[in-house]
């Protein structure tokens, strides 16, 4: 459909022919009517120079001419070198100047009226980008409006912008709502599961011998319940965009030193080591805290799937685009049919351990990922379990 700018250019560029066409029309008119004139002002000034009389007959001959008439004297001008490709050639130059001229302008005036159009359109493209793109980044933006070939666009961009921010706002309003039943309900939960840990410490302090492996079985429990409580809390939290990270500057060797410590014992226990590969010192910005509980989880999770006398080793770099931490072990690796659900909320493999919640390596990767970075895990070819990690600086 034709927008009325459109109509208008169309119309001003066909009165713009007409009138060159106008304009042609005269000027080669003129110029035939130009050099015919001269060619009788001179014919009768030479007649009337050596006969006078001759000039009122040649005259006549003029307004009473017969075709007797014009071949007497086709055959007069051949007789003395004059032809019609003579007076052609003579004014084919003038024509060729003045249509060259003529296109030339024509030309130039349909180059600028099309830079011209093509420039505003490209403006308006520029400008329905920026829209988007602010838009992307959240934030208000306004479009100025304008009746053009692009304004059908505009309005389908409008109403599908406004229709994603109300299902934007719906669907952050459903996040939230889960996000808080979710902490109502581990809210609610760690109050007995907290009187049922002092309730196995008292029972632990009186209880004989005999019956202390049941009351560390149920400890061991209650400390599993406990974990799955925050770990749940923290994802309703993560899925809710509620959970706030605080950036700081921290050297990656650093890092990896602090997420080893809490299980340190553990390893020690297994006579498993953690080694962390010497590399140029790459510091970069990131919630410490998060970002320690989400290395905490993957160093767990080696170590839970490498055999007593294992070990762990960290990698890291830096280029110009992310920092990358990776991690490996030496043991058994992922089965290959299930790398595709790892990162699974309670997704447990083969070879989890009895006290595992399948929720670990899920919390890792949804606090990479809010943090502009990724998570994924392969097979060495040793066939230990390799974890990369890269932030985006």
């Amino acid at each position: 459909m034709k927008t009325p700018r459109n109509i208008n250019s169309t119309v001003v560029f066909i009165i713009f022919c007409l009138i060159v066409t106008f304009l042609l029309s005269v000027i080669l008119t003129t110029i035939t009517s130009f050099n015919e004139y001269n060619v009788l002002s001179k014919a009768l000034g030479a007649s009337y120079e050596y006969n006078p009389k001759s000039t009122e007959s040649i005259l006549k001959s003029l307004k009473n001419s017969s075709d007797k008439d014009f071949k007497t004297g086709n055959e007069i001008l051949s007789k003395h070198g004059y032809s019609k490709s003579t007076l052609w050639s003579k004014n084919f130059f003038y024509f060729l100047v003045i249509s060259f001229g003529i296109i030339s302008t024509m030309a130039t005036v349909v180059y600028i009226i099309k830079h011209r159009t093509n420039k505003q359109k490209l403006s308006r493209i520029n400008n329905l980008t920026q829209y988007l793109e602010e838009v992307n980044l959240g934030k208000e933006s306004v479009l100025l409006r304008c009746e053009d070939e692009f304004s059908h666009l505009e309005d389908e961009i409008y109403k599908t912008v406004g229709e994603l921010r109300c299902s934007k706002e719906f669907a952050l309003k459903e996040r939230q709502t889960l996000s808080d039943n979710l902490a109502d309900i581990a809210h609610q939960l760690k109050t007995p599961i907290t009187s049922m840990s002092l309730m196995a410490q008292l029972l632990s302090e009186n209880c004989p011998d005999e019956e202390i492996d049941y009351i560390n079985r149920l400890t061991n429990q209650i400390s599993r319940l406990e974990r799955l409580v925050s770990s749940l809390l923290t994802l309703s939290k993560l899925d809710a965009s509620t959970l706030i990270f605080e950036s700081k500057l921290i050297d990656v060797h650093s890092l990896l030193t602090y997420a080893i410590e809490p299980i340190e014992g553990s390893l020690r226990e297994k006579h498993q080591t953690f080694t962390i590969e010497a590399s140029p010192s790459v510091e970069f910005e990131i919630d410490i805290n998060w970002t320690l509980e989400a290395l905490l989880n993957i160093l767990k999770n080696c170590s839970e799937h490498i055999e007593d006398g294992g070990y762990i080793v960290a990698y890291y770099s830096q280029n110009p685009l992310y920092v990358e931490i990776i991690i490996e072990d030496n043991g058994k690796g992922f089965a290959q049919e299930e790398l595709p659900y790892i990162f699974n909320r309670f997704y447990r493999g083969k070879n989890a351990s009895k006290d595992s919640i399948g929720i670990g390596l899920a919390l890792s990767k949804s606090i990479i990922e809010r943090q502009n970075g990724t998570l994924h895990a392969e097979n060495c070819h040793n066939g230990g379990a390799r974890f990369i990690i890269k932030f985006y600086t």
